[in-house]
């Protein structure tokens, strides 16, 4: 079955003591690593950054997606790199469009009624709904195997922009929204369409 993605929720925020813990870390196992400079108030503006953008992650994870970046890396983690890997950490490998391209076509090889497609629905929502965008009633009259390309293709997109999504903080997102609204606020109290 695939995993949706999804952060976890609920998370004990990284503090800036954990982040620099993780700093030293990174420096041990990469020389170029810099920490950065502090300010006049003695805040490091990196570990700032790191912590905000990492808020949603707690520190045993951070660790283990660092340990898994040293693992596989020559260089220095980015704060992305930590977020990709959390994520895979989480969630497991993902199915490619190949796999996902084998797994419709066995069930609809294999079950030819709306009971077996509710199945496919219940037990591959990404791949029922990438059908639907398709059209299902041709991939399941027509000629599949021809379908098959943009089939992987599609499916490759749509992981990718969930993946994507669910590297995003909640917190970022909302800001976002927020952001959003008021420009939406603004353009309907200006008169302008666009």
């Amino acid at each position: 079955m695939t995993k949706q993605y999804k952060m976890r929720k609920g998370a004990m925020n990284l503090t800036s003591s954990e982040i620099v813990k993780l700093f030293a870390a990174i420096k041990m196992a990469y020389e170029s690593f810099t920490v950065g400079e502090t300010d006049e108030n003695g805040v490091n503006m990196k570990v700032e950054m790191w912590a905000k953008a990492l808020e949603d992650i707690d520190y045993k994870l951070a660790g283990k997606a660092l340990q898994k970046h040293i693992l596989i890396s020559k260089y220095p983690p980015t704060i992305a790199d930590i977020r990709e890997n959390a994520l895979t950490i989480i969630q497991g490998e993902q199915i490619t469009g190949a796999e996902a391209w084998d797994i419709f076509t066995r069930y609809i090889n294999l079950y030819s009624t709306a009971e077996d497609y509710q199945r496919l629905k219940n037990d591959y929502p990404d791949i029922y709904n990438l059908v639907k965008q398709l059209g299902s009633k041709e991939l399941l009259i027509g000629n599949v195997s021809f379908i098959r390309p943009e089939f992987e293709r599609m499916y490759a997109e749509n992981r990718e922009v969930l993946k994507t999504q669910a590297m995003l903080p909640e917190s970022f997102k909302r800001d976002v929204q927020r952001l959003r609204e008021g420009m939406y606020q603004q353009m309907l109290e200006s008169g302008d369409e666009y």
